[in-house]
């Protein structure tokens, strides 16, 4: 399988780079994901945990 280079601003949150990025950087990746979890689902996410 061969990789392609992207634009930062060509990358979205489907893509498997920026997705491991956030969730392998353990200062952002809680928030970020409790933020986005929380939009999804429509209600508060008080607690959650991320497994890179």
């Amino acid at each position: 399988m061969g990789y392609t280079r992207m634009k930062l601003q060509e990358l979205n949150l489907i893509d498997d780079f920026l997705s491991n990025a956030i969730a392998s950087n353990e200062e952002i990746n809680e928030p970020f994901y409790r933020l986005l979890l929380s939009v999804l689902l429509g209600k508060e996410l008080k607690k959650i945990r991320v497994l890179s």
